[in-house]
C-alpha cells in the first residue's frame, strides 16, 4: 500500500472497515497487476475529477469494486464497469417487500 492508502486506512475507526478496506484494495491491485502484466506494489491507482478511481498508467482500463458485510465483488474490463454488492437482511426482508408490493392482485 502507498503512504496515501495508508491514511486513508487509518481513517477508519472501527478494525473491521479497516481491514475490509486493507484486503479489497489488496486484492483489487493483485487483479489489477495480473491483468496489467506488473507487480502489485507497481499499481498506482489515482481518482479522476468526479472521484472515480483509474489507472493513470492504463486509463483504458475499466474497474469498479463494492463491498457489503464479509464479501467483495470486483469487476475488471475494457469497457466502463460498474457494480454493487449489498448484504440481504434476512429478517427485514418482508418489510421491504411490503412496502414494494401488494397482495391485491386486482
Amino acid at each position: 500500500m502507498d503512504n496515501e492508502e495508508r491514511l486513508r486506512a487509518g481513517r477508519y475507526h472501527f478494525d473491521a472497515d479497516r481491514n475490509r478496506f486493507i484486503i479489497s484494495r489488496s486484492f483489487l491491485k493483485i487483479l489489477l497487476a495480473k491483468e496489467i502484466g506488473l507487480n502489485a506494489t507497481e499499481v498506482k491507482i489515482e481518482k479522476n475529477s468526479f472521484d472515480k478511481p483509474y489507472l493513470p498508467s492504463h486509463p483504458s482500463l475499466y474497474f469498479n469494486i463494492s463491498h457489503s458485510g464479509d464479501f467483495i465483488l470486483i469487476i475488471i474490463g475494457d469497457k466502463k464497469v460498474g457494480i454493487d454488492i449489498e448484504k440481504i437482511n434476512h429478517t427485514r426482508t418482508f418489510q421491504i417487500y411490503s412496502l414494494l408490493f401488494s397482495a391485491n392482485t386486482k
